[in-house]
């Protein structure tokens, strides 16, 4: 653990091309449908999540 701190602190950031691809990533990620299916997402997780308790309610 500490070599692999000590790698990631004396490397500079956005040297590696892990960064600069993930930047690329980033901001070509960045589009208005994204936040759609991200708040899709977040509500089919919900709504599972909801649909468990109810089920561990009517066990009880």
């Amino acid at each position: 653990m500490p070599s692999a701190w000590a790698l990631a602190s004396a490397r500079p950031p956005g040297a590696g091309p892990a960064e600069r691809s993930g930047k690329s990533v980033v901001s070509s990620v960045t589009l208005p449908y994204q936040d759609v299916l991200l708040i899709i997402l977040a509500l089919y997780v919900l709504l599972v999540f909801l649909l468990m308790i109810a089920l561990m309610m009517q066990k009880n």
